[in-house]
């Protein structure tokens, strides 16, 4: 019998008709797996309209270097990552 994964995060997401912003609030541990789901969220929404993205990492309580990657490709893809506190911002701008 083999073991479930599971998932280390939460993503809700939030529509903010008034500033015509999608926020996807990103909640627990950042691991690959999860970077890529987060990017997953991220890409359908992109595809779908013109809004802006942001990405709300205030919640989020570890982030693996590999994650920190994925998340830099996707803010070059136009998403907004806030909340970000400065370990983590470091961690990310180190992915040029």
């Amino acid at each position: 019998m083999s073991a479930a994964k599971v998932m280390t995060i939460r993503i809700t997401q939030i529509e903010n008709e008034k500033r015509q912003t999608t926020i996807l609030r990103v909640e627990g541990k950042l691991h690959p797996a999860e970077a890529e789901i987060v990017e997953q969220a991220f890409e359908n929404i992109h595809q779908r309209n013109g809004q802006t993205i942001e990405i709300d990492l205030k919640a989020i309580s570890f982030i693996s270097d590999d994650s920190a990657a994925v998340l830099r490709r996707i803010e070059k893809r136009g998403a907004v990552l806030t909340g970000l506190d400065f370990f983590i911002r470091q961690v990310i701008e180190t992915h040029e």
